[in-house]
């Protein structure tokens, strides 16, 4: 996690000058020089993984509760099957945050990747079809979820 935490921003150092304070794309910006500093300190495979999932999605880790629910869906699957992981990410979130709100999603996120699944869809063969209807379960689930938590 800490190594991770140090590593996230590096993309800034790529961002135009003409663009600054505001970083754009530094998410993205971020991989190659991650990519490069792992490789030269002979870095794990592992922690390469980490901190390229902590660069490319600590940015809409920190608007969580903005997104749209297929957008949440989708960041958690990739995160939760990312050798990072939902909970670091949400350390690495909150310690990159300049507010005091909590930004929580990884015990929602495993919560929905672990209990809502395609298990009894076992008459759906087509791998493309199932996906895309545990997908739009999982969309499901969150929407009632929060709106539950808003009442």
């Amino acid at each position: 996690i800490r190594f991770v935490a140090l590593l996230h921003d590096l993309g800034k150092a790529r961002t135009s000058k003409k663009n600054w304070p505001h970083h754009y794309n530094h998410e993205q910006l971020g991989v190659e020089c991650i990519n490069r500093f792992c490789k030269r300190l002979a870095v794990s495979n592992d922690w390469r993984k980490s901190a390229i999932t902590g660069s490319k999605e600590h940015m809409l880790g920190g608007k969580f509760k903005e997104l749209k629910a297929g957008t949440k869906i989708d960041f958690i699957e990739r995160v939760y099957k990312s050798s990072l992981g939902l909970d670091a990410l949400e350390i690495i979130v909150n310690v990159d945050k300049n507010s005091k709100e909590k930004i929580e999603f990884a015990q929602l996120g495993t919560e929905i990747m672990e209990n809502v699944n395609g298990k009894e869809m076992t008459n759906i063969r087509d791998y493309n079809i199932l996906k895309d209807k545990v997908r739009q379960k999982r969309i499901r689930y969150i929407n009632e979820k929060l709106e539950i938590s808003r009442l």
